[in-house]
């Protein structure tokens, strides 16, 4: 009855949670407990769980959507967080660590991918986009810490945003049109952007920077007055522009 137990539970939603409540509750408690951040706890779990050691959680599926919604939270939360005072007084350094940590990156892996692997430039030109991007994984730990108003952690938040910036519209470029479908050595899982990127850029730009500010400020003076709401609220905002972004052509991050 062993085999049939676990064959029906293997996959489904109830266990996926199960395993990932299990990793968030345990992996950061052996990780301090070993002087190490609880962020480490919680990689080196999703590691062992994974296709390529214990086999529990396959690629995609429901722990797939849940990371590519964390990934989005997180970035969202370091644009919350990006103190605009702070890189006006550091703009200079922030500037120059954020080209340098995209252009050189970039710069090699696009050689190498061109001259020594033989991919075309599309394809290097994505691959170093991959490369030369940040996630900032550290940064929840540096709140933390109490380092947010840090100097070095304020140019480095800002240089990742550079960095990132410049890589999404790489990845942008080459995803937009039929250039996928053009080139065989790249596969796309998304369908074409329904607008042209230079269109997609100006609505996405239109929305969070001048309709989404205007909408939030009605809502929250008008309609949300619990934490509840206004928190759900964003989630909402976040999303709505990860979804323009996504029309025009450009990854929602």
């Amino acid at each position: 009855m062993g085999i049939p137990l676990i064959a029906t539970i293997e996959g489904s939603v109830e266990a996926s949670l199960l395993i990932l409540a299990t990793i968030i509750v345990v992996g950061p408690l052996v990780a301090e407990r070993l002087h190490a951040p609880g962020l480490i706890g919680l990689i080196l779990g999703g590691m062992v769980v994974g296709p390529f050691m214990l086999g529990w959680e396959s690629i995609g599926g429901l722990i797939s959507a849940l990371g590519s919604i964390g990934l989005l939270y997180l970035m969202f939360l370091a644009g919350l967080s990006f103190n605009l005072k702070s890189f006006a007084e550091n703009r200079t350094s922030a500037v120059v660590y954020g080209l340098l940590g995209f252009f050189i990156p970039f710069t090699l892996c696009f050689v190498v991918a061109v001259f020594a692997l033989g991919y075309s430039a599309l394809a290097a030109a994505l691959i170093g986009a991959m490369w030369a991007s940040n996630t900032l994984v550290a940064y929840p730990e540096a709140q933390a810490a109490g380092l947010a108003d840090n100097r070095a952690v304020g140019t480095a938040v800002s240089a990742g945003v550079i960095a990132d910036v410049f890589s999404l519209m790489v990845l942008a470029v080459v995803s937009s049109a039929e250039i996928l479908g053009d080139d065989p050595t790249l596969t796309a899982s998304n369908p074409d952007p329904a607008l042209p990127l230079w269109l997609g850029m100006l609505i996405l730009g239109v929305f969070t920077l001048w309709v989404l500010p205007r909408i939030t400020l009605w809502f929250f003076v008008r309609v949300g007055h619990t934490r509840t709401q206004r928190f759900v609220f964003v989630l909402g905002g976040m999303a709505a522009g990860a979804v323009v972004a996504l029309i025009g052509g450009m990854e929602g991050l």
